[in-house]
Order: structure tokens, then sequence, then C-alpha cells
């Protein structure tokens, strides 16, 4: 099928207007005709007796962490890459994501037998890490990309990537006899609440779809960048802190004796935190546990420690790094989040969708907490560098 229209850059869905409307439709048909599950699984939707039992509601999980590969990013992965294949075949593609989007790619590319590069920081979560070194070359980053000719490059943004996260919104109306009051999806980069949401605002608009973020996290960046309206389909938006997701990985481990990985949790988090503010009681809410790929060493410390703190140092680190490796031959390193609008996101390259053998250009953006988002932004105005050639 190919591309919805698009007024501009990046990944955007929505069914407001009669072009948007045009895009809802080709998005509503491309999660009820995939084809992903030649790999990726249907997941369950389960009952947790002890945690309904404990906020006097009906309390289920949609368990993507169960998933091919662990986490829900397999199911968009997949859908991009079936959809790439459709009319050529690439040489081979290359992702920037060091965590549940790298493995998802890196799994897909194996299974249609496309050459995969992953590119991540060098201090990656080492579990993460052999996760996708079982499916893709991983290079730390600053190294060289510059011997890759003709790969594609895979946007985590583009709207196949969100259509494909949507399956898991058909599987919750085909699974489920009776409507859901309240359902809760993590907010990362956007695009699984963009999934959802697009999906199940038209078709079941009784249901309140609820958003969750860590505190300090760059959630703010990520409504400031969207173009989709994220804010519009979600009925309210919830932060938790991360002894609330401790505590609710240790509650979930109770229900189901799986061990989530913090990201995966927040859901669960925020439904403890909100359903007892609101005195919401007698509902039926399902939270989407998104992912198990976790450290156990860590997991209650690093992963979850200062998310998304802002560190001026590292920045100058980075910016010097990208300059002295040249990342893409004969480099040319930006870093204009404001007008890129990459500021929702961590370390990663932003829009380009093939890597050249001749000189390009590329913007490196670095997600930042609420609290200090403009500070970053004064401090990347001074770290403009171009024309190296």
């Amino acid at each position: 099928m190919p591309l919805p229209p698009r007024s501009r850059r990046g990944g955007g869905i929505s069914a407001n207007s009669n072009q948007e409307g045009i895009a809802y439709d080709w998005f509503l048909k491309q999660a009820l005709l995939s084809q992903v599950y030649d790999l990726v699984k249907e997941t369950p939707i389960q009952y947790l007796p002890v945690m309904s039992n404990e906020l006097n509601n009906q309390i289920f999980a949609k368990r993507e962490e169960m998933q091919t590969g662990f986490s829900f990013c397999t199911r968009g992965a997949h859908h991009l890459l079936l959809n790439l294949t459709l009319k050529t075949r690439p040489t081979g593609i290359v992702v920037a994501s060091a965590g549940n989007y790298g493995n998802g790619v890196g799994l897909s590319a194996k299974y249609l037998g496309i050459d995969c590069v992953n590119v991540v920081p060098e201090n990656s979560n080492a579990v993460k890490i052999r996760n996708l070194k079982r499916n893709s070359d991983v290079i730390a980053f600053g190294s060289n990309l510059a011997k890759m000719n003709g790969y594609t490059f895979v946007s985590l943004d583009d709207p196949l990537m969100i259509a494909g996260h949507a399956t898991i919104a058909v599987e919750i109306l085909r699974q489920s006899k009776q409507n859901f009051d309240y359902i809760f999806v993590p907010i990362g980069t956007g695009n699984l609440a963009r999934a959802i949401g697009t999906y199940l605002k038209r078709l079941k608009p009784m249901t309140k779809i609820i958003g969750v973020a860590m505190q300090n996290s760059d959630l703010q960046s990520v409504f400031a960048c969207d173009h989709t309206s994220l804010l519009n389909m979600l009925d309210d938006v919830v932060y938790v802190d991360s002894t609330e997701v401790k505590n609710s990985i240790l509650d979930y481990y109770e229900d189901t004796r799986t061990v989530l990985e913090p990201y995966g949790a927040l859901s669960i988090a925020a439904a403890r935190k909100w359903l007892w503010r609101e005195q919401v009681v007698n509902s039926r809410v399902l939270l989407l546990t998104t992912g198990s790929n976790v450290d156990l060493q860590d997991a209650s410390t690093s992963q979850l420690d200062n998310p998304g703190r802002w560190d001026e140092e590292k920045v100058d680190e980075v910016a010097s790094g990208a300059i002295s490796h040249g990342i893409m031959p004969s480099s040319f390193v930006r870093f204009v989040p404001k007008q890129s609008k990459s500021c929702k996101y961590g370390l990663r390259i932003v829009q380009p969708q093939i890597i050249h053998s001749t000189p390009s250009k590329f913007t490196v953006g670095l997600g930042v907490s609420q609290i200090s988002r403009w500070d970053a932004a004064d401090h990347f105005a001074n770290l403009v560098y171009e024309g190296r050639s």
C-alpha cells in the first residue's frame, strides 16, 4: 500500500480534515490487514486478580511482554519492513536504537533475510545489546558508518511503524467481549499512544485513554514536537516516579510471576495512582504492559534513576565525539533541535532515509527533562557545527 499523504515531514495520522481523513482510512486498513503474524504473536489479555481486589476495579493486562522479542516494538518494526520489501528489497537497513525498537527491527530483518546494522551509544543496557547482537551488527556510536553504501535508514516515526503498533488495538477489540472503561498506555516516543489513540478513539469513543510518563521525562518535548495532536487523543496524562514503578514491578510479579522492565510497568504504576486519585471503582481497566527486556542487576537502580536528566558536559562530549569521528562520510553535524523538532528523543540520527557514500547532512537530538529543556535548547544553539568536508 502507498504511504499516506503527509503535508509535513515526520509521521502523522489524524482523523479531522479531509486529507487527514484519507490518511486515517489508510491507517485503519494497514492495521486491519497487517501480515505481521508470521513473526508476531497475538498476545493475551489477562485478568489480574490481586490488583483487581486491591483497587476495587476489574484490572486486565494486555501482555506485550510476551511478544516476540519481549516487547510490543516487534509489531511496528515487522510491519514496516514487510512493506519496505513489497516493491524493492533493500540492500540493508540501518536503525539507531539501543532498546526494544532496535531489537524489533533486528528480529524482523533477520527473519526476512535483510542485513541490519544498529547504531547505539557505547554505554547501552547490556541485556538489550546482547539481544541486538543476535539479529544485527551493532556499532557503538562514533564508529564508521561511512563504509556502508545504499542502506535504508529505518525511522522509528514512520507511519508504517505506528500502523503496525495499532495491531494491538485490533486485538483488544477482537479479544474483549465487553468494552473497557479506561486504557493506560505508556508514552515514550509517543508512537504507541498514537497508534492506540488513532485506532480506538473513533471506534470506541467512550473508552478513556490515559497516557503515562515518568516524572522528569522529556514528555513535554514529545508534545511540543508532535505532528499528530497526541494530546487530543489522550483523556489524561499521569506522571509516575521511580519508586512507584519499582513497586508496580513487584505488584505485577505477584499476579503473573513475570518481571517487567521499568517502561513496561508504567501503566501499572499510573493506574494505581490515577484510579485512587479519581476515586474510580467498579470499572473495567486495561493496562498495556509493554516489555520485559530487563537487566535484573540494574532493575532497581540505573534504569530508573534520573530519566532524561540534562547533563551539559555530556552534550559537549557527544558533540565533539560526533564531529571528530565523522559518523557520516565528509560529515555535516548539526545540533538544532528547535528547527528539526528532534527534541523528543535521546541521541539519534533523525530523518535521513538513505546512508550515502557522498557528503550528507543529518541531525542529532538529545532528549531532556521538562525542567531543563529550555536551558538545553539555549545550550544547543551554541553547538551548531557545519561545513566539514
